[in-house]
């Protein structure tokens, strides 16, 4: 009987803390701490008569933002026993100086330095699908396999997040808006602090004007430099090309897809022919495999320059946003009873970017761009952090064949979802 481990859990490339610039910490962790609240007031649970959180909020769906709670004072002079127990003693919200630590589910927030400040946290946990109730999923041999997998660091996979809803428009509705508040005064934006959403629009605006904000310029590079892909500008930017990631990644789906159709097909034939345990082709398998090998060599530009704090001043950006939009839409015309982010995102759309008057289509803009954001951010972190040596390809109840059950929703939701985009790249900007 043997466990094995299906990822790299010590996976910490860059972590929100990272920046340590205090100008830009201080002014995000503000915003993103005010958003966090907001959020709060938006989205609750379903047992009650505001709508369910959605993806871009479910830690089992993206590296999202959750407040640092539980925080506690850990004495250095006491055992290590009763530093355990304090920690799980403790939940309250409270500050208790400069090496106060924080806990969650999953992470510690620490605060070494008195210049960090009501920090918020990035957080992903992977789920298993394949079992509800564990993490854990015992194999046909007798042995386990371990999928646990959660991260407060920065993933390839939070890149084309991020650029799925750059494509969804959410960059050009803030700069509407911005435009709007600041200079052109089409709608009733109120800058008096009575009204909360003057508050965080007066946030984002000064990151504009000390320049710290997430810019065009810094997403186009990217883009380019890390996912090898492109928006229309006219910048008249050059920058290095991670060429061949999209293809290898589109090429990776490919196989995936060839192996549920033949795998669907052998167990149609084989449970009429009585057979239990299916067989799978093992030469998919190590396309497949073969292909995972290719695409971890591409992971590595994200590590390089600015691309880690452009990604998640970007992924603040659009939590910001989203925030705002909810908080304002009335202002600007969108009906009050429209409290999901499918219902305004694509009103807010139609009336601040497209210059039309908001009708509800059969494509949904927000749904499309958030299930590619989604499977995408999900489909890639597997890639990126999976112990290559740890997939064996054997045509019954090999690991490889047991992950891929597992994230077969994924592929097929990533593939209907990227299919069902309405606009190409260069429509975006």
């Amino acid at each position: 009987m043997e466990e094995t481990k299906l990822f790299v859990q010590n996976l910490n490339i860059f972590t929100w803390r990272d920046i340590e610039s205090f100008f830009i910490r201080s002014q995000y962790n503000e915003m993103l701490n005010f958003v966090i609240g907001e959020y709060e007031k938006q989205y609750k649970p379903p047992a009650t008569d505001k709508p369910p959180k959605p993806n871009f909020l479910n830690i089992n769906r993206c590296l999202t933002l959750e407040r640092c709670v539980g925080i506690i004072q850990i004495d250095a002079n006491k055992p290590a026993n009763a530093k355990a127990s304090a920690k799980e003693e403790s939940a309250d919200v409270k500050q208790t100086g400069s090496k106060a630590k924080f806990t969650t589910a999953t992470t510690i927030c620490e605060w070494d330095d008195p210049t960090i400040f009501n920090m918020p946290v990035f957080i992903y946990e992977r789920e298993l699908t394949l079992s509800k109730t564990s993490k854990k999923f015992p194999l046909p041999n007798g042995d386990t396999l371990d999928f646990t997998f959660d991260t407060n660091s920065l993933t390839v996979g939070a890149v084309i997040w991020l650029y799925f809803y750059e494509r969804m428009g959410i960059f050009k509705i803030l700069g509407a808006l911005l435009d709007d508040y600041n200079y052109r005064g089409k709608y009733t934006i109120s800058g008096r602090r009575l009204n909360d959403y003057s508050r965080l629009m007066d946030m984002i605006s000064t990151l504009h004007r000390i320049g710290i904000s997430s810019n065009l310029r810094d997403r186009v590079c990217l883009y380019q430099r890390v996912l090898g892909v492109s928006i229309e500008n006219k910048l008249g930017i050059e920058s290095e090309r991670n060429s061949g990631f999209m293809n290898t990644f589109n090429r990776l789906i490919d196989y995936m897809l060839e192996y549920y159709k033949t795998k669907q097909l052998a167990q149609a034939i084989q449970t009429q022919a009585g057979t239990v345990q299916p067989r799978s082709s093992v030469a998919t398998q190590t396309s497949i495999r073969d292909t995972i090998n290719v695409m971890q060599q591409h992971f590595e530009p994200l590590q390089y320059g600015r691309n880690l704090i452009n990604t998640f001043v970007g992924i603040a950006t659009v939590h910001a946003t989203l925030c705002l939009v909810n908080m304002l839409k009335s202002e600007i015309g969108i009906p009050a009873q429209y409290e999901k982010p499918e219902e305004f995102i694509p009103a807010a759309y139609d009336i601040l970017v497209a210059k039309r008057t908001h009708t509800v289509n059969a494509a949904n803009r927000f749904i499309i761009y958030d299930n590619c954001a989604s499977y995408g951010y999900r489909l890639l972190t597997d890639i990126e952090t999976i112990i290559l040596d740890n997939l064996t390809a054997i045509a019954t109840g090999s690991n490889l064949d047991t992950w891929l059950n597992d994230i077969e929703g994924l592929v097929e939701g990533y593939r209907n979802a990227y299919s069902a985009v309405p606009e190409k790249v260069e429509a975006i900007v």
